[in-house]
């Protein structure tokens, strides 16, 4: 008799978001700064989330453990290995937080607390999370220095102002993978750094990740570190995601007007210095004025009238790709070649 083989069935994604809606009350009214995103997060994959600032990147990671100030999740589902993170009470999101997923915030200075030493930061947030000894949390905290690649004395006993930008982000790192989180999520973690700088704290992370076996989303504006480090992208505009797909595909054949301008506007080796850089028209809009149809047409070289009436949905693409773009409504290859152009 023939040996009948399992058809394998697909693995759930570690983390997916699901419809996402992030609203925040000003004293204008109530604004809503993410608007129907959806994205998933594989388990150890590196998915990138790009965009210009304002585009929602950081509320979007920011929701993922709620930790929005003045926000509030208005619709929508994150699931977390099959969880609905946005059903959970304190309690249970506490842990959640630091043990399973970790976060690294843009700015380590803010993030750290100045009154105490980045030594005593580490032990304490193992204590908390893990329920162990001082004893076991500084033999803890040593390893994560070394494997930070940070110097465990005199370091861990300095307070945050008095070490430099890549030094408080590599205690930020050791913090956030003390407890070997199945996610990391990494917003800009190399603001504000020198190139230098932001070459080791990348390589570190993709080491750590390797080493820990976690995912990561990481936020960031610097198509560079898109192309270096992220397995898929997922592109932000206005609230929404206008653009995913595995990267090397994106970055090669981008299929949203907005994704193309981005790479447009990076500088190769072959730019001529003398020719000014392109640049993306305009800004982005503001919250409480958003234009109808889509949001990017009023800044778009490929917009016609239905842009500004027509708002459009988040497109398949072959390839496991996808575009918010009425030049994919047909899906003819005329109109998709025409992306390229913008």
């Amino acid at each position: 008799m023939p040996t009948t083989v399992p058809t394998p069935q697909p693995v759930p994604p570690l983390l997916q978001i699901e419809d996402l809606h992030v609203e925040f009350d000003t004293p204008d009214g109530t604004v809503e700064a993410v608007a129907g995103v959806g994205f998933s997060v594989g388990a150890q994959e590196t998915v990138a989330v790009v965009g210009e600032s304002g585009s929602g990147k950081t509320v979007t990671a920011l929701a993922v453990l709620q930790l929005l100030d003045g926000g509030r999740i208005s619709r929508g589902r994150v699931l977390w290995d099959g969880t609905d993170l946005t059903g959970l009470d304190r309690r249970a999101l506490r842990r959640i937080r630091g043990n399973e997923i970790a976060m690294i915030f843009q700015d380590p200075m803010t993030s750290l607390d100045p009154l105490y030493t980045v030594g005593h930061q580490i032990v304490e947030g193992l204590r908390l999370h893990r329920r162990i000894d001082k004893r076991a949390a500084r033999g803890r905290a040593s390893s994560c220095w070394s494997r930070s690649h940070a110097r465990p004395a005199p370091q861990a006993r300095r307070y945050p102002h008095q070490l430099s930008g890549g030094q408080r982000q590599r205690v930020m790192i050791a913090i956030a993978l003390a407890c070997s989180p199945r996610l990391l999520i990494a917003d800009e973690p190399t603001t504000a750094l020198d190139v230098t700088i932001e070459a080791q704290i990348l390589e570190l992370l993709r080491e750590l990740q390797a080493e820990y076996r976690s995912a990561m989303l990481l936020v960031t504006h610097d198509m560079g570190v898109v192309a270096e480090t992220a397995d898929r992208v997922v592109v932000f505009y206005a609230g929404q995601v206008v653009e995913q797909g595995p990267t090397a595909e994106v970055l090669r054949d981008p299929q949203h007007p907005y994704t193309a301008a981005l790479l447009a506007a990076v500088p190769s080796g072959e730019t001529d210095r003398a020719e000014p850089l392109a640049a993306i028209p305009g800004v982005v809009p503001p919250l409480r004025a958003m234009p109808s149809g889509c949001r990017f047409h009023t800044r778009c070289a490929r917009a016609w009238d239905d842009c500004a009436r027509d708002e459009p949905p988040l497109l398949p693409l072959p390839g496991g790709r996808s575009a918010r773009c009425l030049l994919h409504r047909s899906g003819t290859a005329l109109q998709a070649a025409a992306v390229k152009g913008a």
